[in-house]
């Protein structure tokens, strides 16, 4: 059920609604200000941090997730190659048994 969480943003005050657990929310509002405080160290101007962080964080997002379709893809074939070996052994071991 949604519940109020209230985070605190490149020092706005913001409350938002959310399904998501108070501790999760608070995660996510670390990491946009923890790439703003980096990007602000390197002299970006205020306005530009809040965009700069968000372009970041959405490409971490698209590497992990290619990275999972690249994973999913890999175990799928390595699991149809294992199906594969234990169909071989059972109909082998089914003849000997003929």
């Amino acid at each position: 059920m949604a519940h109020t969480v209230r985070i605190s943003v490149l020092g706005m005050d913001l409350r938002l609604q959310t399904d998501d657990d108070e501790a999760f929310v608070q995660r996510v509002a670390a990491a946009v200000n923890d790439r703003a405080s980096r990007m602000k160290q390197k002299g970006a101007p205020q306005q530009q941090l809040a965009v700069f962080a968000a372009l970041q964080l959405a490409e971490e997002l698209m590497r992990e997730r290619d990275a999972a379709v690249a994973l999913r893809a890999h175990l799928a074939q390595e699991l149809r190659g294992l199906a594969a070996e234990v169909r071989r052994a059972t109909a082998v071991s089914g003849a000997e048994d003929a």
